[in-house]
């Protein structure tokens, strides 16, 4: 049997000799998802079917699929999002809009969040983002002018 410590050292090397840019956090987060647990005791012993989950989740990151895909969820904000092929991943560069736009809207209002201009400033970035991606797909052909 494999403990978390010695499962994510495995990982972890294996991943620095790949394109990973982060080993040690990619073997962090995959132990941890097939645990279904977040900072197991590092002597825990791996479980056959987490080790089977594992090694599934090893082989997806090897070939190149994001940590959060082989997941299947992604945190944005202090929320998780469930992800899945039809879905796009939060990106953690997005939340310089939310902060951006809490700031313009505290201090508009000295510590108090209206409510009514809170939903219109998100329908407002919901706007800009979607606005962006058909201008840019027209743009780039892909879709009709």
């Amino acid at each position: 049997m494999l403990t978390v410590v010695s499962a994510r050292r495995l990982l972890a090397r294996s991943f620095a000799r790949s394109a990973s840019a982060t080993p040690g956090l990619d073997a962090r987060l995959l132990v941890e998802g097939c645990l279904g647990l977040e900072k197991p005791d590092p002597d825990m012993q791996l479980p056959a079917e987490a080790l089977a989950r594992l090694r599934d989740f090893a082989t997806r990151r090897l070939a190149g699929e994001p940590v959060w895909r082989i997941l299947g969820e992604r945190e944005f904000w202090g929320l998780r999002f469930r992800l899945s092929p039809a879905t796009l991943e939060p990106r953690p560069d997005s939340e310089t809009i939310v902060e951006a736009t809490l700031a313009a809207l505290a201090g508009r209002r000295a510590g108090v969040i209206n409510p009514a201009r809170l939903q219109r400033a998100a329908a407002l970035v919901i706007g800009v983002f979607s606005v962006s991606i058909v201008g840019s797909a027209v743009r780039l052909s892909l879709l009709p002018g």
